[in-house]
């Protein structure tokens, strides 16, 4: 079908068609890498969220699957920018068989124009190539990442510990005014065993019939005795 046989489309609409299509075509590798470069920088930007909150969530206290999965989603977020990086700045380097650049004669220019165009679409090719790479280790590591947080919200710190708290016999009356199963002193509950160097301890899940419904206790550490950490 020739351009003069499609309605409403003539010879000099076919002409500008023709050529912004292939205007769009040139410029193909050209977006691709724009959004390679778009994704590189939301990708750097998790990435460093990531270790901001690794580090405010004390990641030196977590348990050791909640320190492997933070270790492996940071190299996954990392790798992910590395191919965004690629896919965005990489160069794409051809090897001149002729040698020296000449001129291109008037019957050589289609065939020219052809390598040309080729050529564009190998580096467009390329690069989408590199990017659906990226995305698809950026997936596994916002997969990781989320596995990650959900065990810190799960899993206790490795410092916290089941333990039998052991009252000092002065103050464990005191306790026993608020715990009343607590009149020798001893309870169980759970005990974060890095805060028995600070002044005041905090107990949770404290295992008594009638503590005030406390689901809290702070007391001063030097009121406690002995700790007995249940395996």
């Amino acid at each position: 079908m020739s351009p003069d046989s499609v309605p409403g489309l003539g010879s000099d609409a076919s002409i500008e068609l023709i050529r912004d299509y292939y205007s769009r075509s040139l410029a193909g590798s050209e977006t691709a890498r724009a959004r390679a470069q778009t994704a590189f920088s939301i990708v750097s930007a998790l990435a460093t969220l990531l270790v901001g909150g690794a580090a405010f969530a004390g990641i030196a206290d977590q348990r050791t699957c909640v320190k492997i999965c933070m270790l492996l989603a940071a190299t996954l977020w990392l790798l992910a920018t590395f191919l965004y990086a690629q896919a965005a700045t990489g160069t794409f380097s051809i090897s001149n068989s002729k040698g020296k650049a000449r001129e291109v004669t008037s019957d050589e220019a289609a065939p020219a124009a052809k390598g040309i165009i080729a050529l564009v679409h190998t580096e467009r090719d390329l690069v989408r190539w590199k990017t659906r790479h990226a995305n698809a280790v950026a997936f596994l590591a916002a997969t990781t990442s989320v596995i990650a947080i959900g065990l810190i919200w799960i899993l206790d710190p490795a410092t916290q510990s089941r333990a039998t708290i052991k009252i000092n016999s002065p103050d464990g009356s005191k306790i026993a005014a608020i715990c009343k199963t607590a009149k020798n002193g001893e309870f169980s509950a759970t005990i974060d065993l890095a805060s028995l160097s600070k002044k005041f301890i905090t107990l949770t899940d404290i295992k008594t019939k009638d503590c005030k419904n406390a689901s809290e206790l702070t007391i001063p550490t030097k009121w406690v005795e002995i700790v007995a950490v249940q395996p």
